[in-house]
């Protein structure tokens, strides 16, 4: 006997007009079209000129240039999407909160990112010494470079405990780190502001040095890895305790 037809559980409640209104679209690498409803959109960003980032209660979706015929396209979306949240009697009150979050996202994307820039260019000059000495691998030179060595240390060369966040044991560990500078140090930078982020970064990587100092074997310590974990918990904490702060292109 053929099983019977499982129908679909009905919904909680209607939508209500507001919620009729909605946006469907096909993106890249999917299997069928996306429905938002217009009236669970809770923020709409432009992070860059070719991204439209529209969040929900439940999701986010990122809208790329590149997913539509016309360049004007996302420009023209937003227009009608704001025009739609108007017309279908939103919340004056949710739609200033919706307009103050994108501003502030806008403001956020415009801050400059110098300091993640400079320490790049002083991570690479340094990394240029290695290679052209060469001091990769190269235990004696590291030291006399400014690696983290406890007995040096000790009598009264603390100056180690940062300038060793700066030397590499290769030309892999240096890209590795010089990535993950780029990649948090970029984002945190906008949200905290320049001068934050390099005491982060400065504190970090002594605070690092100074536990391998204090726990560590007797011989020579270099990276900047500490000074990266540091951002990525500084990260951390801005997303769990500031999220609703936080513009939804940066979490």
């Amino acid at each position: 006997m053929p099983a019977p037809h499982a129908w679909p559980d009905p919904p909680e409640r209607m939508p209500t007009h507001a919620e009729k209104k909605l946006l469907r679209y096909t993106p890249e690498q999917s299997n069928g079209p996306v429905t938002i409803y217009l009236a669970a959109v809770t923020s709409i960003e432009r992070p860059a000129e070719q991204v439209l980032l529209l969040v929900t209660d439940t999701a986010s979706h990122r809208l790329l240039a590149r997913e539509f015929a016309d360049k004007d396209a996302l420009t023209n979306l937003e227009s009608a999407i704001w025009a739609a949240l108007r017309a279908g009697g939103a919340d004056q009150h949710r739609l200033a909160e919706m307009q103050a979050r994108r501003r502030a996202a806008e403001a956020i994307a415009a801050r400059p990112t110098l300091a993640t820039r400079s320490l790049l260019v002083l991570l690479g000059i340094v990394a240029v010494i290695e290679v052209a000495w060469p001091a990769f691998g190269n235990v004696a030179r590291l030291i006399q470079l400014g690696g983290n060595t406890p007995v040096l240390i000790r009598e009264g060369q603390v100056w180690r405990l940062l300038s060793a966040a700066f030397l590499h044991v290769n030309i892999l560990h240096f890209v590795f780190n010089a990535t993950a500078l780029w990649a948090f140090g970029i984002v945190l930078e906008r949200l905290i502001g320049s001068r934050r982020l390099v005491t982060v970064f400065v504190l970090s990587a002594v605070g690092g040095n100074l536990l391998s100092f204090c726990f560590g074997r007797h011989g020579v310590s270099v990276g900047a890895s500490s000074a990266i974990f540091g951002l990525m918990g500084a990260l951390l904490v801005i997303q769990l305790r500031f999220a609703r702060h936080v513009p939804a292109s940066f979490r």
